[in-house]
């Protein structure tokens, strides 16, 4: 259904399984990972496909699969400090 973050994982996870070289599905992967929560095995497949992504082998992909690890990195980063500053604010009070 649309919006399902059980079923995005769900064929993500697939693709891995049956292509996990293949950079849009590790990337596909880490973003539902960073959206359903699992934020630091999200940094961690974005981070490897970021260092895998090779522009003379995809020059025509490289730039976007780059512009999306670096968005997903982003996102991870953002809300661990987001989750980080609302732990230290509800031990304020």
């Amino acid at each position: 259904s649309v919006g399902s973050f059980k079923k995005a994982r769900e064929h993500a996870e697939e693709a891995m399984r049956r292509f996990p070289e293949h950079i849009g599905n590790r990337l596909a992967y880490a973003e539902v990972l960073s959206r359903t929560g699992d934020r630091a095995k999200a940094r961690e497949i974005a981070e490897k496909a970021l260092a895998a992504i090779s522009p003379a082998e995809h020059p025509l992909d490289a730039p976007e699969w780059i512009a999306q690890a670096k968005r997903i990195l982003n996102d991870v980063r953002l809300r661990l400090a987001m989750a980080l500053a609302s732990k230290i604010a509800s031990r304020a009070y």
